[in-house]
């Protein structure tokens, strides 16, 4: 009699119990890992020495998918594995970053910039180079005929600090 009663007692309260559980895997935090070929939405900001230098409070939630080298190597490492609303804070160095900043300073005239360009010192422009590729370059010096640019990535030979909050896995 009392194990007929504890099945019943089970049945009963598994349509209950059980459900929200059942639930919760099919809702908005459901219990899968990010993994290589998973498309990931995240909240993030971004610091570089004590400035915030990107955030999606900015930009808007960043999606992309793990293992296509569409953000940081770091990133994607410290990503991979994440669930859907976990947050997480971690240091990303230059080398799984922006790499270390290992490209020449050149001189260009100033007639290579756009026309509508004033240039000034430490100005980050978006430009084309020899094979036709966009490029960030900073200007570091501004002279009467032409500008001193620095070709590494502004972010190049620095640590960059992140707080991730993983949104949604696909």
């Amino acid at each position: 009699m009392k194990r007929i009663f504890t099945v019943l007692l089970f049945f009963a309260l598994g349509t209950t119990c059980f459900t929200p559980l059942h639930s919760f895997a099919q809702s908005k935090y459901p219990l899968r890992k990010a993994k290589v070929g998973s498309k990931v939405t995240i909240e993030y900001a971004v610091v570089v020495e004590d400035a915030m230098v990107e955030s999606s409070k900015q930009n808007g939630p960043l999606t992309f998918t793990i293992g296509k080298g569409e953000v940081v190597a770091g990133l994607e490492e410290a990503v991979t594995g994440m669930r859907i609303g976990e947050i997480k804070s971690f240091a990303v160095p230059p080398e799984k970053g922006y790499g270390q900043a290992t490209e020449p300073v050149v001189e260009l005239p100033l007639s290579s910039l756009p026309p509508d360009i004033v240039p000034e010192k430490r100005m980050i422009l978006f430009l084309d180079d020899e094979s036709g590729k966009k490029r960030f370059v900073t200007i570091v010096e501004v002279k009467e005929k032409s500008v001193v640019v620095d070709l590494n990535h502004p972010l190049a030979g620095k640590e960059l600090l992140f707080e991730v909050e993983v949104l949604d896995i696909e």
